[in-house]
């Protein structure tokens, strides 16, 4: 009868478990493979080594070093193996290292293996960013940090990423379009607009100059007068 660790070969021999395999009893059975997330780095063995935490290995596995961190965990093969920080993340398992998130991504929780993109494809978040208050709403556009994020109207402008509201474009300017950033100046020295102008012919001629709407203004001529 071959004793724990050793498997019968031939007739009356018993020939001792190759390292990645056990027997944990007496007795003419066979040695069997470690299972998955265990080793054996000797001969004879009657028992497997338990992976460390966060690690696993292949069945059959004969050397420590076989443990490789998990995914969303990083360290060496075989050694202690940590979770990824919030902002960082690992999808594949084995001893490489956590990366930050990119820019317009987050992630919330540690051990993570995929970032979260921002939930407005209208506002941005710096690398590495932990949290979902993180994605702040682009230039153009205004709302909630690490919410939805929504056009500034015509007339009104944002030129700062956050969550300040959209201004409405002082008197003297206008904005044509929507999402501005910086509202134009009236193409006249001599000519104004109300404040929230949201077309060039709001700009209207000053008192004492004349022109078309959002045009070029030029002083009254000699002899003539313009009150309004």
């Amino acid at each position: 009868v071959c004793n724990v660790g050793y498997e019968v070969a031939g007739e009356s021999d018993c020939l001792a478990c190759a390292v990645g395999f056990y027997k944990p009893t007496n007795g003419s059975g066979m040695c069997g493979g470690c299972e998955a997330g265990r080793y054996s780095n000797a001969t004879g063995g009657s028992a497997c080594f338990e992976c460390p935490s966060n690690t696993h290995s292949l069945p059959g596995s004969d050397a420590n070093s076989d443990c490789i961190c998990n995914v969303g965990y990083e360290g060496s093969d075989g050694g202690v193996c940590t979770a990824c920080r919030p902002g960082s993340f690992k999808p594949l398992n084995g001893s490489g290292t956590c990366s930050d998130c990119e820019a317009g991504f987050f992630l919330d929780a540690s051990a993570g293996v995929a970032c979260r993109a921002c939930q407005s494809i209208f506002s941005n978040s710096l690398a590495a960013s932990s949290a979902a208050q993180d994605c702040r709403c682009n230039a153009g556009y205004t709302g909630t940090d690490g919410g939805n994020c929504a056009l500034c109207e015509v007339g009104t402008f944002k030129g700062v990423n956050g969550s300040s509201a959209c201004v409405r474009c002082e008197a003297g300017s206008y904005l044509p379009s929507k999402a501005g950033t910086v509202c134009l100046a009236c193409p006249s020295n001599h000519s104004s607009s109300p404040p929230g102008s949201r077309t060039v012919n709001a700009c209207t001629c000053d008192k004492g100059h004349t022109g078309p709407d959002g045009g070029m203004c030029t002083a009254c001529a000699m002899g003539t007068y313009k009150p309004e």
